[in-house]
């Protein structure tokens, strides 16, 4: 709200210098209007940091047009006249700065307010753990790159198992045991709508596959103590490169089991 009370008073203001500027003197007018639209154009194409220093350009000009018309030329206008034209020409350009940086500002703090809504749109609040459009997204893409390298990938189902814990309980702890286990920003988790937990495993085989697993079991002994794991484990090598197979293939498993 402030920034639009801001933006308001400096188009004001730049519209009051306007009125006074251009009032006699014909010839002073159309060089201050020259002047004053190549600065306007110059500083909505070029970069935030040089708006300033071409603004200054532009009234160090100005100031110096005038001064040798003054001296130089008989049909000059008064003096008083050109130092007022000057002082609402300088008016005018320093608050066409400061409506440009200010204007420029905002539009990058919506952008950034935009990026960071879009990438919290990517994960879930409460678990942090991707949603599962994301997950399904990046899983499709890995998927091409590794058909295309010939890489072998696994899908495995982690499903909760109701015991001593609460179900919400167990399954918020169970989500952060496997994020502190799996590779950052290489492998993904997403939590499914019936609770369970799909985790993709990219470029790795059974070896990789056991190593993770081991890790689960590990980290969750530290946060859950029970002798059994709450929770049941199905895998699947994703040879057909197809997140929708695989996933229907474990949860076949999870029926039969």
């Amino acid at each position: 709200m402030r920034t639009t009370y801001s933006l308001t008073s400096l188009i004001g203001v730049m519209a009051i210098s306007m009125v006074f500027m251009f009032q006699e003197h014909t010839l002073l007018n159309l060089a201050t209007l020259g002047l004053l639209i190549s600065l306007i154009v110059v500083m909505t194409i070029i970069s935030t940091r040089f708006i300033f220093p071409t603004a200054l350009s532009g009234i160090l000009l100005f100031g110096f047009l005038l001064t040798g018309w003054s001296l130089f030329f008989q049909t000059a206008p008064p003096q008083t006249d050109l130092i007022v034209q000057h002082i609402l020409f300088t008016l005018f350009v320093v608050c066409s700065w400061l409506f440009f940086s200010q204007t420029r500002s905002l539009v990058q703090r919506n952008s950034d307010l935009e990026n960071k809504v879009n990438y919290l749109k990517k994960y879930e609040p409460v678990t942090k753990l991707l949603t599962n459009s994301e997950f399904e997204s990046r899983v499709e893409l890995m998927l091409t790159g590794m058909r295309r390298r010939n890489e072998s990938g696994y899908l495995i189902h982690i499903v909760p198992k109701q015991q001593t814990y609460t179900h919400a309980a167990l399954k918020k702890s169970l989500g952060q045991i496997i994020l502190d286990s799996i590779r950052n920003h290489f492998d993904f988790l997403t939590q499914n709508q019936d609770g369970s937990f799909s985790i993709f495993l990219q470029n790795t085989n059974e070896v990789g596959l056991n190593t993770v697993l081991e890790r689960i079991s590990t980290n969750r002994i530290e946060v859950i103590t029970s002798k059994e794991p709450p929770y049941s484990t199905y895998t699947h090598e994703m040879k057909e490169y197809n997140l929708k197979i695989s996933s229907d293939y474990l949860y076949m498993q999870r029926k039969e089991a």
